[in-house]
């Protein structure tokens, strides 16, 4: 695998002018992260500044080895299964998600619900999934590894930022956009706040309807040995099965959850939630 990206490095150096044309590559490659259903030729042309006709030599090198990949309608790009493959070999090198995994086909054998594991990335305004375990159930929730969720609306971005201090709280989400989800999403600072302060005193965090509809989650944190956060559990279910006499249950398990995960990390103090 690392002899197929050092090779299409190498030949982006020599074909297309050194950095500059490895920068443009991972810059085509980060706005296609953002468009699962691909973008065009010309829609990355003007999403990168760049002419058709550079683009259209990286995206061919990138095809190559199959970074991207050319979708059949439209004529639209997307990430390649190369990408893929790198994802899965880096998460498979990660203590986090190699110790902490046997925990969570625990919590989803015993619930029969959708379990993440997830941390934020460095904005603070996003977490990112980096472990998943499906419900056998037939009604079952729907997201990937390596997606990107708001922290605002989601139990797994509540009880991550519940862990930070407000000296590094406040600055991070200065700048914050409260998009609107579903009716229930909140949309400001002062009621993010308050949530916070309930979460950081119940011990785990609640979306009720907030991000997608119709679904709750509840979420708890990962912790060190020094207290500070490594990364946030959740159980995802639909609302009808996830009401609130559930939810306190749930949140329970969650906790006692990322205790067992926190203890087994204990050993790994410098890693902190990104």
């Amino acid at each position: 695998m690392w002899n197929s990206v050092s090779h299409t490095v190498v030949k982006l150096v020599s074909e297309n002018r050194g950095a500059k044309s490895i920068h443009r590559a991972l810059d085509l490659l980060g706005i296609l992260r953002e468009h699962s259903s691909g973008l065009t030729l010309t829609e990355l042309a003007q999403q990168l500044s760049l002419p058709k006709s550079t683009v259209h030599r990286i995206l061919n090198t990138l095809l190559e080895h199959q970074f991207v990949r050319e979708m059949p309608q439209q004529g639209r790009y997307a990430l390649g299964y190369e990408v893929l493959r790198l994802s899965q070999a880096c998460l498979e090198s990660l203590d986090l998600v190699r110790e902490a995994h046997p925990k969570l086909e625990a919590l989803n054998s015993d619930l029969d619900e959708t379990v993440l594991l997830g941390i934020l990335d460095d904005s603070r305004h996003q977490v990112i999934y980096l472990d998943k375990l499906d419900s056998s159930q037939t009604v079952r929730l729907v997201s990937h590894i390596g997606e990107r969720a708001p922290v605002h609306c989601t139990a797994l971005g509540k009880a991550a930022l519940s862990c930070l201090e407000s000296a590094e709280l406040m600055p991070a989400l200065a700048d914050y956009e409260f998009e609107q989800f579903t009716e229930r999403t909140i949309v400001d600072m002062e009621t993010l706040l308050k949530e916070l302060a309930e979460v950081r005193e119940r011990g785990y965090a609640v979306d009720f309807q907030e991000y997608r509809p119709q679904v709750t989650c509840v979420a708890a944190p990962i912790r060190n040995h020094a207290g500070q956060p490594l990364a946030v559990v959740s159980v995802s279910a639909p609302s009808g099965r996830l009401g609130p006499q559930k939810q306190e249950e749930v949140g329970r398990r969650v906790v006692e959850v990322v205790e067992e995960i926190s203890e087994l990390l204990a050993h790994m103090p410098s890693q902190e939630v990104r």
